[in-house]
Formats: structure tokens, sequence, C-alpha cells
């Protein structure tokens, strides 16, 4: 039961519930700025999902007046949020949840913020905070996410801009993400908890399209300000993706977009059976093996977390890269894998810029490069986890990447379609409610 695992049971009109795995190195800002926040009639909960870094113990000593939820196990986003939220509303007099994320600083005013805006509409189930950058808190990292109406993609509101004043207006959005958002007791007993079977990623999207589909309204109130270290651009490694790629097949399934519908689905399920095939014949088993452990899952509705997913090895820098004067990383590369190749580089005593240059350069390229960039020679990829790849022939490579890429796009047609139509002969579970136990 959670209840034993609590070294007291949270009590507040608001309940701050914040999930932790590892993120030890973000506690003294993320707990000071949530406390600040709360008044005397609320409280904090703190979920340590099976923590290895000693941030359970830090939470003890530093912070006492917490309540503390050990897990025991790593329950994932999906688990550790269901977990607190279920402890916090035993407490009766509990009206509010506020969710929030362990990467996090909570400027002044942000709980107020989200408090006024859902005291002001009762139409309104949840409302989020606007989310800026932890090291650039002037730069945007979203006002929620719009759900796309043909492909169910999500397409964040705002993002990359300058942050808004704090008086400007609540808006609709279609998904909040959990690192902060306020929800209304009674629209979580409607609702439902996050489905925990998804563990990381689309937990948060597939809660937020839940409330929509049941007629709730969800906001982003931009005078609620608070800086979140940004996953989206984090490097490319196998255990994100098989996530990823997994549970929005799940999500569509369980949401199809208004317009696409469930041809979205069927959509998306070609173009993971493209990256398989694609990634095989580019000679990366593991990301291949990844993306067909992924569909396999979905479609066997084995959700949850998995613990035998591959890693990878890195490898060395290549001579290439060694004797090279001067490197840059090309806009072939996403920005979360841009930024570790560039790591690696500095740590290796290489700069690796980005932006235009000559042609003495040797270039860091991703999978997919550009014919200008194959025509300047000396091209080095990057690949998932640290692996660099020499490119001897940049331009038949690239001629070759295009034909692979047709290739594998017509191969995965008639798979993706045969998967489609197994979909529709299953069926889904309820989410988990308020009452269950944990």
């Amino acid at each position: 039961m959670v209840e034993g695992r609590l070294s007291r049971r949270p009590q507040g009109r608001v309940i701050a519930v914040m999930v932790v795995w590892n993120g030890r190195r973000f506690l003294e800002r993320a707990v000071s700025s949530v406390l600040a926040e709360l008044g005397e009639e609320d409280d904090l909960l703190v979920v340590d999902n099976g923590s290895t870094d000693g941030s359970g113990e830090f939470l003890r000593e530093r912070f006492p007046q917490a309540a503390i939820l050990a897990t025991g196990e790593n329950l994932g986003g999906a688990g550790g949020f269901s977990a607190g939220m279920r402890a916090a509303l035993r407490d009766e007099g509990c009206r509010q949840v506020w969710l929030l994320d362990n990467d996090i600083e909570a400027e002044p005013g942000a709980l107020s913020a989200l408090r006024e805006a859902l005291d002001a509409d009762a139409g309104v189930a949840a409302v989020g905070s606007q989310l800026c950058l932890y090291d650039d808190p002037e730069r945007v990292q979203e006002l929620g996410s719009r759900y796309s109406p043909w492909l169910g993609a999500l397409r964040q509101v705002h993002h990359g801009e300058p942050r808004l004043a704090p008086d400007s207006p609540p808006r609709a959005v279609d998904y909040l993400p959990a690192c902060s958002l306020l929800v209304r007791r009674d629209a979580l007993e409607r609702a439902g908890l996050f489905r925990e079977e998804f563990f990381v990623f689309y937990d948060d999207v597939e809660w937020s399209l839940r409330i929509r589909a049941q007629g709730g309204v969800i906001k982003a109130a931009p005078g609620s300000v608070v800086r979140h270290c940004y996953g989206g651009g984090k490097e490319t490694v196998p255990w994100r993706e098989y996530y990823r790629k997994r549970n929005r097949c799940a999500c569509l399934s369980l949401f199809p977009p208004r317009l696409g519908g469930r041809l979205a689905l069927l959509i998306y399920l070609m173009h993971v059976n493209s990256l398989a095939r694609f990634f095989r014949l580019q000679g990366d088993e593991t990301l291949s093996g990844v993306y067909e452990r992924a569909l396999e899952d979905y479609l066997a509705r084995r959700f949850g977390r998995r613990d035998d997913l591959p890693e990878v090895s890195e490898t060395g820098l290549p001579p290439l890269l060694l004797d090279a004067g001067s490197i840059r990383i090309d806009s072939s590369l996403s920005p979360g894998d841009a930024q570790a190749a560039r790591a690696r580089l500095q740590s290796a005593g290489h700069a690796g810029r980005a932006g235009q240059g000559g042609s003495g350069e040797t270039i860091v390229v991703g999978e997919r490069y550009r014919w200008r960039i194959a025509r300047q020679g000396r091209l080095v990829r990057y690949r998932c986890g640290g692996r660099w790849w020499e490119i001897s022939s940049p331009r038949r490579e690239y001629l070759l990447v295009l034909v692979r890429r047709l290739v594998s796009l017509l191969t995965a047609t008639p798979a993706a379609m045969a998967q489609w139509r197994k979909t529709r002969r299953q069926s889904w579970p309820s989410p988990p409610t308020v009452g269950a136990d944990g």
C-alpha cells in the first residue's frame, strides 16, 4: 500500500506533488522555490521514485517539512505522479493538486497565478505554467501544446520565443506537460490518473486529451513562470526512442486527431516501420531493433517499464576529427545530438561550432545531410549514443541514403497496413481511478 511508504500523510488545500528520480542536483532550487509558493494551508509531497543518487536522504535532511513518498522502485513519471495524486487526494480537504517535475524552479507568484486562472473560470479543469528554459529564463520552452488535427503531432505554443508578459491572458491548449500544472480535485476524480503502463513520455499527453474528451478545458497561464531543464533537446538514445514511439502509437489509438482520425495512426505506423528499415540499411542494428521492439510491444499491448532495452557504447573520435583544424556541427543533427556531439568534441580538446564555413572544415553530420554539404567533403557522421562514422564518399553516401529512405518507405507500407488493421480489433483497459490502491 502507498500509505505504508509515506513519511506522513500530506494535508492541504493545495498539495504540490513533485516526482524525483535521481534529481539530486536540482532539488535545492526546486524544492525551495515550491515551498516559497505554498501557503500555510498547503503542503508538499515529494515522490522519491527509487532514486539511487541520495535524493531521498537529502530531502529528509534538508526539507523535513515535506512529506515523502518512497516508492522503492522507478515507476516512471506516470507511476510516480499517479502514486502521488492518490496519496494527496486521500486528504478530503485537498481541492487542487500541483504537479511538478524535479528539474524546475518556480518563480515568485507561479502558484498564485495558476490558482487565479482556475478560480476565474469554473469550467477550467487544469492550468499550466509558462515554461521557460532553466538557464535562459527569458526564452520560452512552451506555453502548453496543440494536438494537430490531422496527424496528432504536438505543436508547442510559443516555443523558442521571448517570454510573455505576466499580464497576458491565459489561453486554451490541448496539452499541458506535468512540469507544472494545477488541476482541480473533481477533474481528477472524473478523468482518473495517468496511465501507469506508459511509464514515461505521452502519459501527460494522454491524460490531457482524456480531460479534453470529457469536455474539460485546460489552459496555460503566462503569469505563472516556471523554469524547466528542457528534455526536448536531449540526445537520441535507444530507451527514449522506444518509449516515445510505443506510447505515441498508443496515444493515437486512444485519441485519434479530429480530422485525421485513424489515418493518423496508419501514417505514424508507416513512419516507425520506415525508420526501422532505414536504420537497418544504414547498419545501425541498435536503433533499428528499438523501433521494431516499440512496434511489437505496442501491437501486443506490452507496456510498462522495459529493463532489457539496449545501451550503446561510445566510440572514440576518428582520425579525421583528431587531425581536424576546424570542425563544424551541421544542422542535419537534432539539437540534442548537436549539443552532445559538441560536448564530446570539447572534452577531446575541439571546440566544434555551428554555422557556415569554408571548404577547409571537417563537418559533423546526421544521417541525412544536404547535397551542398556532401560536395564539401571530409564528413563524419555522429550517431546515437556517441558513435562516430567517417564518410569516405559523401556524395555517393548522400545518394545511397536517398535510395535507402525510399526503399524503407515502400517496404514499410504493407507492414504498417497490416498492423493498422490489427489495431481495429484491440481494446484498451480503463485508466486508473483516484480511489484505486497503488
